[in-house]
């Protein structure tokens, strides 16, 4: 039970410092990804495990990623 509960502390330790729904800039992409959407803001992102992140030329684009169920 003891070692149990330490795994699922990890797990969730380990998901709590995941970020991958937190926008990210990157000046350097000018176009979104292959299967990714424009979007007209942040807030307009998928949510979960999905990519948010901004073009060079300040629009956004978002996409499901591996694991996010899309």
């Amino acid at each position: 039970m003891i070692q149990r509960l330490s795994v699922s502390v990890v797990f969730l330790s380990t998901l709590a410092a995941c970020d991958s729904f937190e926008p990210k800039l990157n000046n350097d992409i000018t176009a979104c990804e292959i299967g990714d959407i424009a979007v007209a803001s942040s807030q307009m992102c998928l949510m979960d495990d999905a990519a948010c992140y901004q073009l060079s030329d300040g629009s956004w684009c978002t996409g499901p990623r591996a694991g996010s169920g899309g």
